[in-house]
């Protein structure tokens, strides 16, 4: 007679013990999941490197700039026929260009600090993860958490995270080298589908760290109830066995990772800030090229001195940016070397705070008062504190009393950009 099917049952609850039970859930994890973690954390590392690139950049970018304004400003001054063909609405519109430039790198600052931390933060916390994977992989041949893809044997070709930790189980520090490499936060945005892992899961029950059951356990059903989030959230298990991908899916949004998703803002915020804030200045900077090249047509207006005419909108296309181009080299042929240069410059300077400088009127005519008026006039118009400071010839005045006037002429200012009324 066959033996009662629940006896059956209840033996073999006594042949399997809680021990045997756990052990079926401590699954090695197939690498493929833990080297696309290790892909992600590389690109979060090139934040660091991309600043100190970006930031020396720019530095260097607006020294150029400020040194050409300052030559085609001395060229302007010595009033020969060629330095003419110069038009004063391109040396405001180069000296405005230089101050939003100069603006935006302070800003550069505090958007490069955020997306350092972020994508450090996520870096480390995946790294960390990684690191712990590895270790344990590293010593006995008969339990390990990382299988290889093709087999349900122990990974032994490290390669693929060497980025990420050392064969001393270390992680690597960050690498604060500048580097011109731009970070990708988006790279493994269609990593981590079940398409592209297929199977988290390995073959082999090995793994301790992945344990799940009534017998214990890194997650045993008595500790806790949901699943535990490593690597900054990207990998989850240890409510249930782990299963398929455990990996967070982030080929639609990365709402389920916050770090990730903060990391990857911030370095997208990062790179269009560094691109916009830098394409004006590169622009004007092919001035100083010593062979034709291509300029984006630039967009100013101009006004006539001295009168109340409205602003005109003018453009400059390549051609007549080219135009200027040549003028420039030129003149610094016939200055060189580069000392000559640099003393003309502080000869420009030193005539501006000592007089009206080298081509000014030794006596004033009755029209400077009117042209003083009509500065101030211009400047009287702008009411807005921020919008008067902003103009390179204007400064906004905060003791007087006139409410429709505290937007006043800057001399200063103004000789600093080639403008100067004649000296009285």
């Amino acid at each position: 007679m066959a033996p009662h099917r629940g006896l059956v049952i209840s033996a073999l609850a006594i042949l399997l013990t809680p021990s045997q039970f756990g052990d079926c859930n401590k699954h090695a994890i197939k690498v493929k999941g833990i080297a696309k973690l290790c892909k992600l954390s590389t690109e979060f590392r090139r934040v660091v490197p991309f600043v100190k690139h970006t930031a020396s950049e720019w530095q260097t970018k607006l020294k150029d700039a400020k040194t050409l304004l300052s030559d085609i400003q001395v060229m302007r001054r010595q009033g020969t026929e060629q330095s003419a063909k110069i038009p004063a609405a391109f040396v405001l519109f180069m000296a405005d260009t230089i101050e939003a430039a100069q603006n935006a790198q302070e800003e550069l600052i505090t958007i490069a600090a955020e997306a350092a931390a972020t994508s450090g933060l996520a870096a480390g916390a995946i790294d960390q993860t990684i690191s712990i994977f590895r270790q344990t992989t590293l010593g006995s041949e008969t339990d390990y958490c990382i299988e290889q893809d093709g087999n349900a044997n122990k990974l032994t070709d490290f390669q693929s995270l060497n980025f990420c930790t050392s064969s001393d189980n270390s992680i690597a520090p960050l690498v604060t080298t500048a580097a011109a490499a731009v970070p990708n936060e988006k790279i493994s945005d269609t990593e981590f589908t079940d398409a592209n892992i297929g199977d988290a899961k390995g073959a082999s029950n090995k793994c301790a760290i992945t344990q799940h059951g009534a017998s214990g356990g890194y997650h045993a059903a008595t500790h806790g109830t949901a699943d535990i989030k490593w690597a900054a959230g990207m990998l989850k298990f240890g409510n249930a066995a782990l299963g398929r991908n455990a990996f967070a899916d982030i080929s639609q949004n990365k709402n389920g990772v916050p770090l990730v998703k903060a990391a990857a803002e911030a370095i997208d915020a990062l790179k269009r800030h560094a691109n916009e804030g830098l394409s004006a200045l590169t622009n004007i900077l092919k001035i100083q090229e010593t062979s034709k090249a291509t300029f984006q047509t630039i967009k100013t207006q101009t006004k006539q001195p001295g009168t109340s005419s409205a602003a005109v909108d003018i453009e400059m296309n390549s051609d007549r940016l080219n135009d200027i181009r040549s003028i420039v080299t030129e003149y610094r042929k016939t200055t060189k070397p580069e000392k000559k240069q640099a003393d003309a410059r502080d000869e420009l300077q030193n005539n501006y705070l000592t007089s009206g400088g080298p081509n000014a009127d030794t006596g004033c005519t009755e029209g400077c008062p009117e042209i003083k008026s009509t500065a101030d006039q211009a400047c009287n118009k702008i009411k807005d504190e921020t919008k008067c400071n902003n103009k390179p010839f204007c400064s906004y005045n905060e003791t007087e009393t006139d409410t429709t006037k505290k937007c006043k002429f800057n001399e200063t200012k103004a000789s600093k950009i080639g403008v100067s009324l004649p000296q009285s």
